[in-house]
């Protein structure tokens, strides 16, 4: 089979366990992967939840909601209820997606944010027990961090609690889902390390990712291992992580350029020549994150014929694939979004294979 062109970023969320009334159905769960079916397409990167906890059956981690004692928020409830209400009911939210996206021919990779800011318990509903009792494990537990400093609420990936805790998510869902493979959202929280620090957790960084790939690589046949950062390299070093070394290695098999404020606007300018450089006679695919929203005085979502200048853009600077991020917010679909969806296939089409272009 051939490796997907085009993925598709599903927060599980804003498009699906937000909008349905409780108890939800199983077939209500699966128009997730249904309302993609037949389009470009060729991978859905369906994140798991908050991050630092997850809305299917895990053992290892927490339940969104399960720390709650009184909500401060309907939607985070009626997520918490959802979920808990379809695993009680004996579907696993995250097997519902696995398993109809196997029926209908899509792969599905699980994605993972990593790096997520922690509040206060009886504040934040999306929190975890985890993040509550061991604020010693952030980055601002350090004297000379300022508290309200933007990295501060942040895990300091120097302990090995903190790395221990977040592959214990990954490892057992890559071990008990049938998945594709396995998406490490690394552009989300930006920063992982103490500010004095960033020089050695570098090399922390590239030793957790080398377990997480070998974790992947040894859980089944041709899964891949997905990582999203910023696609300025040079940002990328600036935090901790160093995708050129991590190509080198041969330890990512995807790296997924965005623009490194995780912004969900469209960004034409985005330069992913660098990665693209990088992973030049490697076996490791570039992907390009495309946008759809505007958000002008004018406009809500950007128009065709925008889409196809950007998607040209990005493909003439030689990446692999396009990341479709942030397209959900397009939901309930309507006619312009699968529109887009076939132009970008046509687009694809005449990048890589410009003598089928013309074919009827």
């Amino acid at each position: 089979m051939p490796h997907p062109r085009m993925m598709f970023y599903h927060d599980g969320r804003h498009p699906l366990i937000y909008m349905y009334e409780p108890p939800m159905l199983k077939d209500e769960y699966e128009a997730a992967i249904d309302e993609l079916c037949g389009t470009p397409v060729d991978a859905i990167m369906f994140c798991m939840g908050d991050g630092r906890t997850v809305l299917h059956d895990t053992k290892v981690g927490e339940l969104w909601g399960d720390p709650v004692d009184k909500w401060n928020h309907i939607i985070f409830h009626r997520a918490h209820r959802n979920a808990k209400a379809l695993i009680e009911a004996g579907h696993d939210p995250l097997r519902i997606i696995c398993d109809r996206a196997k029926v209908k021919g899509i792969r599905v990779y699980p994605t993972f944010l990593v790096q997520q800011v922690s509040g206060e318990r009886g504040k934040d509903n999306r929190g975890s027990n985890f993040r509550f009792d061991n604020k010693h494990l952030e980055i601002g537990a350090a004297p000379d961090v300022d508290p309200d400093s933007p990295g501060a609420a942040f895990l300091d990936f120097k302990h090995p609690q903190v790395r221990d805790e977040r592959f214990a998510l990954i490892e057992e869902t890559i071990n008990t889902y049938d998945v594709a493979g396995f998406e490490l959202q690394l552009n989300y929280g930006l920063a992982y390390f103490h500010p004095k620090e960033i020089d050695a957790g570098r090399k922390i960084m590239t030793d957790w990712i080398r377990r997480v790939h070998h974790a992947v690589k040894s859980s089944g046949a041709g899964r891949e291992l997905a990582i999203r950062i910023p696609a300025s390299i040079d940002g990328c070093l600036s935090i901790g992580l160093d995708p050129a070394d991590w190509i080198k290695q041969a330890i990512v098999d995807v790296i997924i350029g965005q623009s490194m404020t995780n912004s969900e606007l469209v960004d034409p300018q985005t330069d992913f020549r660098p990665l693209v450089a990088a992973a030049k006679g490697t076996n490791t695919r570039i992907h390009a994150c495309i946008h759809s929203h505007l958000d002008s005085d004018r406009l809500h979502e950007a128009p065709i014929q925008m889409i196809r200048a950007i998607a040209c853009n990005y493909w003439s600077q030689g990446v692999d694939g396009l990341y479709l991020a942030h397209w959900f917010n397009n939901w309930p679909y309507q006619a312009s979004f699968y529109e887009k969806l076939r132009d970008l296939l046509f687009i694809a089409i005449e990048f890589q294979c410009p003598l089928l272009a013309g074919l009827p």
